[in-house]
């Protein structure tokens, strides 16, 4: 299987872009599964969903670290974590 072309990386993202990619790609669609994943549906929507996770997961652990509640953060990010290796490998970034 191919590497997908438009998997973001959301750990090069600022709090902005997060927000812009989770608002457009939330609640998910077809079209959205088909534009990251291409013909892979079964497997694109379950990635999807977990990429969702992963980008709404990170906002909010950067809004708690910019509160300084930075031990709730790092439990978000290790969330993220969890979530991250649970990718095919062809869907890291």
């Amino acid at each position: 299987m191919a590497k997908p072309d438009n998997i973001p990386n959301f750990d090069a993202m600022d709090p902005a872009d997060l927000s812009a990619w989770i608002e457009n790609h939330t609640p998910r669609t077809q079209a959205r599964v088909e534009e990251l994943m291409g013909d892979r549906r079964e497997l694109g929507r379950w990635i999807y969903h977990q990429l969702t996770r992963y980008a709404k997961a990170k906002f909010k652990a950067m809004g708690l670290r910019l509160e300084g509640k930075i031990q709730a953060a790092r439990e978000l990010e290790n969330h993220c974590d969890s979530i991250y290796a649970s990718l095919p490998e062809i869907c890291r970034w």
